[in-house]
């Protein structure tokens, strides 16, 4: 497989992240976490070093199915799709934003993280969830350490832009 090759989730993945339907290990869903149909094989696995895990780690997710690869086609497709409505893409990026705050904190405090979620569901859009980042940065850096705290903190980031 060339280290460029884009990768994104499965069903599989989405059934795991949603349900925790397979038991996967912690480290391991959490770079489920980090897949999002944009980074490549290169990308992916020096995240999966930055938080500790093996270079097999994305091989691991692809064998196991939980991850597949992007065709080009699928890419190119995307790429040409007609400009969404600006509202609906608004709300589209808040909605991921939010959910991937939500289970990323839930993830990595368990528990702790309840009063934290209720804090997230009060926001309705961007600019509300973008308050709670610094409350997120050191909740998440404290549980998973600088290097894997980062790299969650940075996809939050991402999303908030």
């Amino acid at each position: 497989m060339k280290t460029t090759t884009i990768l994104s989730r499965s069903p599989k993945g989405q059934e795991e992240i949603e349900h925790r339907e397979h038991k996967l290990a912690g480290k391991m869903r959490m770079l489920l976490f980090l897949v999002d149909g944009h980074l490549s094989l290169n990308e992916l696995t020096e995240k999966a070093q930055r938080m500790g895990l093996g270079k097999d780690a994305v091989s691991q997710l692809l064998a196991g199915g939980f991850i597949s690869i992007v065709k080009i086609e699928d890419i190119q497709a995307a790429n040409q799709s007609p400009p969404a409505d600006k509202g609906q893409d608004a709300w589209e990026r808040y909605r991921r934003a939010r959910q991937f705050m939500n289970e990323t904190i839930v993830d990595a405090i368990g528990i702790k993280s309840f009063f934290f979620t209720l804090k997230i569901e009060r926001t309705s859009n961007l600019e509300e969830l973008r308050s709670l980042l610094n409350d997120y940065t050191t909740s998440m850096l404290k549980a998973l350490g600088q290097e894997s705290g980062d790299l969650f903190v940075s996809r939050m980031k991402k999303l908030l832009e």
